[in-house]
């Protein structure tokens, strides 16, 4: 009897990871925050974000598939406010070449450079329509490594009272992590709409959900600001009934979020992502489920796979680690190092993989040149870094 309601219960388990993936859907081991298959490449460009570029470079990628990256850029500073212009002479120059492919025709043998690489980034196409949507939707995002990881830090004196807080008011712990993508973790930051503190409340929030101090801003302690974020995430819990709505409607707002899923008839993120066209909801409130998806991610140690981007750092691999391979942030194939293409990719855009099953998990496929994948033995290795 015991061994027959084990196969029982293994039967369903089996059958619950299944209909999940027909969905369309990874789930988190709570059930709370699934992540559609579709916002997978949203995910994973947060995660480069966050976790592998740092505040001196920008990608300049595509507003509405995260997956087409043109270009990593150098900033000269990690102030955005004197960087933007450099970032935003490359998303120029980018678009002078969208909108050469798009007065067509387009001749394969001539393409060369970033225009070559630009046409094989939207699969050769021959469509001058994909390149004008293409050219009116680039755009420049500073990234946030270093700012991140000092954020986490600066969390690890509150963050286990944080959770006791989340917890206590009703709604998931692993919600404190959105104060990295608010601020990240910055007590004295302030928003251009007077948003202010780790969680970037508002003042129309803090009236509502925070006491009333004669000299100082509550919003300025993290735990004071935790207890007003659990009142406002059970209110949109409790509206929503479901957690990525009541997450993405801690940017959008509540009303909003009630709106996208009346319009659409959906309360699927990704249905609402991919065809909610409300005048607000734009490029932060589209995304903002999916950061938090990756800064999850981060903080729990999923993303293992942080390449060497500084200047002098080189690979080093002894005969017992021969099988690493490379992929770029600007293409979808991934090579064995000693292919001649690796040597077209900067340092900069480079992407280690352990093993040729991380490669594609990660979304790339082989190089056809280089005939990744056909040795006998392409399972995970390590990856050692020196420095020269």
């Amino acid at each position: 009897m015991g061994n027959l309601r084990r196969l029982y219960i293994l039967t369903f388990l089996v059958w619950g990871v299944t209909s999940a993936r027909a969905e369309g859907v990874l789930t988190d081991s709570s059930g709370s925050f699934p992540k559609p298959i579709s916002l997978v490449p949203q995910v994973e460009f947060w995660k480069k974000v966050y976790a592998q570029f740092s505040s001196r470079q920008a990608l300049i990628h595509d507003n509405m598939d995260l997956s087409v990256i043109y270009d990593v850029v150098s900033l000269p500073s990690p102030s955005w406010k004197v960087s933007k212009p450099v970032a935003a002479a490359v998303v120029a120059r980018y678009q002078r070449i969208l909108e050469g492919l798009a007065t067509g025709p387009i001749d394969s043998l001539l393409l060369t450079g970033d225009a070559r690489r630009t046409w094989e980034l939207w699969g050769r196409s021959l469509d001058p329509a994909v390149y004008r949507r293409a050219s009116a939707s680039i755009r420049a995002q500073r990234c946030l490594s270093d700012e991140f990881e000092v954020g986490l830090e600066r969390a690890t004196r509150y963050r286990d009272r944080m959770r006791r807080i989340l917890r206590r008011g009703g709604v998931p712990e692993d919600l404190w992590v959105l104060t990295l993508v608010e601020s990240p973790f910055e007590v004295k930051a302030r928003s251009h709409a007077g948003a202010v503190g780790v969680w970037q409340i508002t003042d129309w929030e803090k009236n509502r959900y925070m006491p009333r101090l004669r000299r100082t801003d509550p919003r300025h302690d993290p735990l004071m600001s935790t207890e007003a974020v659990a009142k406002i995430f059970r209110r949109n819990y409790d509206h929503l009934k479901a957690w990525p709505l009541a997450i993405t409607a801690y940017n959008h707002g509540l009303p909003g979020m009630l709106r996208a899923r009346t319009q659409t008839g959906s309360s699927d993120i990704a249905h609402i992502v991919e065809n909610y066209a409300g005048p607000l909801f734009k490029f932060a409130s589209r995304n903002y489920y999916a950061e938090f998806l990756a800064a999850l991610e981060v903080i729990e140690g999923h993303w293992t796979n942080r390449p060497p981007v500084a200047q002098g750092v080189r690979v080093n691999r002894d005969p017992g680690r021969e099988r690493i391979f490379v992929g770029s942030v600007t293409s979808h194939k991934y090579h064995r190092p000693s292919c001649r293409r690796v040597r077209e990719i900067k340092g900069v855009k480079r992407i280690w993989f352990a093993s040729a099953e991380e490669a594609v998990n990660r979304g790339y496929v082989p190089c056809g040149m280089c005939k990744v994948g056909k040795g006998k033995d392409e399972g995970a290795r390590q990856v050692s870094v020196v420095r020269e």
